[in-house]
Parts: structure tokens; C-alpha cells; sequence
């Protein structure tokens, strides 16, 4: 491999995966949760981007901060409660069908 000039490892294709996504993921589940429970009323986005993305608070100006939050809410999954129905997943086709 060295005389081809290649790497020793192959490299992971497509985009870098997001450490951040994991722990929004987490404190999703937890205010999903404390909806179901009567405990809170809406979702507090603010909160989850605060407390998974390290640089969120010092982000100027205000529409960047819009932007990373409109990605983050794109990367997490639809609340189920707003359908009341699971996603039936068909893994053979890669989508889902609701």
C-alpha cells in the first residue's frame, strides 16, 4: 500500500459526524417525555442548543444562531407526538412510509 501511495486506513466516506447530535438527541427524548407527562408544555430549543452546542452563545449575529438551530432541528426526529403514530420503517428501501 505504500508504494501505491495509498493511507494504511481507508477513510470513513461522506460528511463528519456531528458530537453534538448525540446529546441534543438525549435532552430531546427527555423534554418529549416531559411533554407526554403534562410537565411541560413546548419544546424549549434554546435550551437543547445551549447545552449540546459549546459555541452557541457566542454566535453573533442573531440569524446564524437561527441557522444552527434549524439544523439541529433538522437532524433530530419528528416529534411523535404530533402524529400519535411510529414511523413504520422499511429497511430494505431506505425510507419511511408514514
Amino acid at each position: 500500500m505504500i508504494a501505491k501511495r495509498l493511507p494504511p486506513f481507508r477513510k470513513t466516506p461522506g460528511r463528519p459526524r456531528l458530537r453534538y447530535v448525540a446529546v441534543a438527541a438525549n435532552v430531546y427524548l427527555l423534554q418529549m417525555e416531559g411533554i407526554d407527562d403534562g410537565r411541560r408544555e413546548l419544546m424549549d430549543w434554546l435550551r437543547i442548543a445551549l447545552d449540546c452546542e459549546p459555541t452557541f452563545p457566542a454566535i453573533r449575529p442573531n440569524y446564524k444562531r437561527e441557522i444552527i438551530l434549524k439544523r439541529l432541528q433538522m437532524r433530530l426526529p419528528e416529534p411523535l407526538s404530533l402524529s400519535r403514530q411510529p414511523p413504520t420503517q422499511i429497511l430494505s428501501l431506505g425510507f419511511i412510509l408514514n
